[in-house]
């Protein structure tokens, strides 16, 4: 029930960006580069409806975490913004880093906290890799997104998680 609802919510958020998305000019369009293959414009809000998903069914199963929203709203906006202008690698990593670690302090402590944190930049960084893929990276931040719908469940499971 709890990923029908994360489902029900995503592609209700997408469908609402394939409208909202040319009216406010947030459109990717297509060039000749390896990093945008697509062949018509797209609109790269997927990972708002990712995001409104993940957190919907958590919200409804009662296992609703102030800290994963925290670290996933971050690493959020700072994809959106990238989405519209370049940032420097510096300051996304950064931004991931720091996501990171708020993830490892909710669910973990020691070299525990820096391995979630290490963990949750490469996952960012491999749906960036997979972004000009059309499909793909959908298909990569779902099960991502479950992982943390898993992870956020654990502490109901188990208190001393």
């Amino acid at each position: 029930m709890v990923a029908m609802i994360a489902g029900v919510a995503a592609l209700a958020w997408c469908a609402l960006a394939l409208w909202f998305g040319p009216k406010i000019g947030f459109v990717d369009l297509s060039d000749d580069s390896e990093l945008k293959p697509h062949e018509w414009p797209v609109m790269p809000l997927g990972g708002v409806g990712v995001f409104l998903g993940v957190h919907a069914a958590m919200a409804v199963g009662g296992i609703f975490d102030w800290w994963l929203l925290a670290a996933s709203g971050l690493v959020l906006a700072i994809g959106l913004v990238d989405d519209r202008r370049s940032l420097s690698p510096v300051l996304r990593l950064g931004v991931e880093s720091i996501a990171g670690v708020v993830v490892g302090l909710r669910f973990f402590d020691g070299v525990g906290i820096l391995i979630a944190a290490a963990l949750v930049v490469v996952a960012i960084n491999g749906v960036n890799f997979l972004d000009g893929l059309d499909g793909l990276v959908g298909s990569v931040t779902v099960v991502t997104g479950l992982g943390f719908v898993w992870l956020a469940s654990q502490r109901f499971i188990d208190p001393a998680f």
